[in-house]
């Protein structure tokens, strides 16, 4: 009898052993296949990362664009609006260059000369909102002319 046992305990593990061989053969098997899905799913999220990282550029570029594009319409009209808000030359103030000339007043022994120009240099405007005292450009730059060709023109009767 003993030895009867021993075949049975001698057969059931082998039975067991083979058992075990199987399930170790099938946890392999089905490790290998979720390795393969495990990398075809890496696979795909790096696509699809790459993917996101190009659409991310083109809408960034795409943005920089729009972006460069309204600064550009942006300073094209800050540049009309600058020229439209330029303060033109208002005929009431338009800057003569007579010289008149004043009665001989004693200033520590000079006479005195009064210009139109100064006069209307410094009008003040009361259409632009509150009193206050302007030259434009135009106008300086007319003054300067005009102030230019006087002494020239002076210097030319000097001589």
């Amino acid at each position: 009898m003993g030895t009867c046992q021993n075949i049975q305990h001698s057969q059931q593990l082998n039975t067991k052993i083979q058992e075990q061989a199987r399930a170790t053969a099938e946890a392999n098997q089905k490790n290998i296949k979720l390795q393969g899905e495990v990398d075809d799913l890496k696979e795909q999220l790096a696509e699809k990362e790459r993917l996101f990282q190009e659409k991310m550029k083109e809408l960034q570029d795409d943005e920089e664009k729009k972006r460069e594009e309204l600064r550009a319409e942006l300073l094209a009209a800050l540049a009309d609006h600058r020229q439209a808000t330029v303060p033109k030359a208002n005929p009431q103030y338009v800057i003569t260059s007579d010289v008149v000339d004043t009665p001989a007043l004693e200033n520590n022994g000079q006479k005195s000369r009064k210009s139109n120009v100064n006069q209307s240099l410094f009008q003040t405007s009361k259409a632009n909102g509150p009193a206050g005292t302007y030259i434009s450009t135009q106008q300086l730059m007319n003054v300067a002319t005009r102030r230019a060709r006087t002494r020239s023109q002076q210097q030319d009767h000097m001589t």
